[in-house]
């Protein structure tokens, strides 16, 4: 039977619920804003993402030319002198931004691994590499963790508040 999916309005309390938010960028930290005052159970999963790393941070030949900082000023603000190899400054950014955003969230600054959901009830993937917003789907779905992919509403269980669909019925 090929039933055409119907999304209505449905509350849940997550308050004791695992939730993760896989990924990062704008999207996935609005998520970790929203959900941090209704769950105790809140984890951020940067999986490695490119966009997590803030232009200032990344090696000098893997960001975009018009994006690198002009080469006058202090070196300790040049690409090539600060980021992973200057102590983790990357890390603490991210954690620095989700600590402003969700005080209590649990900030895993690592690639994507299938056991990271393993005990989540709920998981939002903002993850742009393919391959593993593919996993994260199909694990999400074998262990019945319910799961939003970001514009992906073919694969998501659910959607948070203005994450719907324009038109859901498509």
């Amino acid at each position: 039977m090929n039933r055409q999916r119907v999304y209505i309005p449905l509350y849940t309390d997550v308050t004791q619920k695992n939730v993760m938010v896989a990924g990062c960028g704008e999207e996935a930290l609005g998520a970790v804003r929203y959900l941090n005052g209704y769950t105790e159970h809140l984890t951020l999963l940067t999986c490695g993402e490119e966009e997590c790393v803030p232009a200032e941070s990344r090696p000098a030949e893997s960001v975009p030319e018009e994006s690198r900082p002009a080469e006058s000023g202090p070196a300790q603000n040049r690409p090539e002198e600060s980021g992973p190899a200057a102590g983790g400054a990357v890390k603490e950014s991210i954690e620095e931004a989700v600590k402003e955003a969700a005080p209590g969230a649990d900030v895993r600054c690592k690639p994507y691994e299938r056991r990271d959901l393993y005990g989540m009830d709920y998981v939002l993937c903002y993850v742009k590499d393919p391959a593993v917003r593919d996993d994260i789907s199909v694990t999400c779905r074998t262990l019945g963790i319910r799961v939003q992919m970001s514009r992906d509403p073919a694969r998501s269980d659910f959607f948070l508040g203005d994450a719907l669909p324009e038109d859901p019925m498509q």
